[in-house]
């Protein structure tokens, strides 16, 4: 144990990721910069900045359904406002598409089956 945060297991330090947050920590953490040239921070706690109007992010852990064919993430405008999108990464550069509904579960008003639609960001972390 180096501190409350921080273990050194042989050469490698590994830091604690937040409990809440553990997917935003490990996964988006970071600064990226658009195609477009903006420049967009992802923090651990859920953050978001630069990236249009959005304010705050969610990675979707809940991979038992059938509908989550796709990793997911959600963005909020605000604290009522939620966009949903797909996103992979390949490399240092995060895809961030639209989801496309292929199946329609009318009994449960969810989509059960998605695919990535149009691609609406491309970022590449700095």
């Amino acid at each position: 144990m180096i501190s409350k945060e921080k273990i050194k297991i042989g050469r490698d330090t590994y830091k604690k990721a937040t409990e809440n947050f553990f997917l935003e920590d490990l996964l988006f953490k970071g600064h990226y910069s658009s195609d477009k040239g903006a420049n967009i921070e992802f923090t651990g706690n859920g953050k978001v900045k630069g990236l249009d109007n959005y304010k705050s992010y969610g990675v979707v852990s809940d991979y038992i359904d059938e509908g989550s064919d796709v990793d997911q993430v959600f963005l909020w405008n605000d604290d009522k406002h939620r966009d949903e999108f797909g996103f992979k990464f390949v490399g240092d550069s995060l895809f961030i598409y639209k989801i496309k509904c292929l199946e329609y579960d009318s009994v449960a008003k969810m989509c059960a089956k998605v695919d990535f639609g149009q691609l609406t960001y491309k970022l590449r972390k700095k």
